[in-house]
């Protein structure tokens, strides 16, 4: 099953017209590659995308979104996922955070 880990990007190189469009600097590819082995050896994905929530919102996010296209939320995902300002899911398996539908993408792939 795929798995999504919502992170923020460790150092990045000074210039850029936005956060998005800058790249890692060697630093922050040593981060990134120290946090991503970090994440694999301790916590499970629920476990990363509540805690980024969390800390998103502590660092000053005015809105925190997770998303993902089947979303199988089982024992307290919901309680863990309360830092999120939305759950975003597909139609692939119904559910209460469920708010798109796959079938367009389907249908014309078809």
């Amino acid at each position: 099953m795929p798995v999504l880990i919502l992170a923020r990007h460790a150092k990045a190189e000074p210039n850029g017209p936005t956060d998005f469009e800058r790249s890692l600097s060697a630093t922050g590819l040593a981060q990134a590659v120290e946090a991503g082995a970090e994440i694999a050896e301790r916590w499970s994905p629920k476990v990363a995308i509540a805690s980024a929530a969390r800390l998103l919102k502590k660092a000053g996010a005015g809105q925190v979104l997770a998303a993902c296209t089947h979303g199988l939320f089982i024992e307290d995902a919901a309680n863990r996922l309360r830092g999120c300002d939305d759950i975003l899911s597909s139609d692939t398996l119904e559910g209460i955070y469920t708010r798109y539908s796959v079938a367009p993408a389907i249908a014309a792939a078809l």
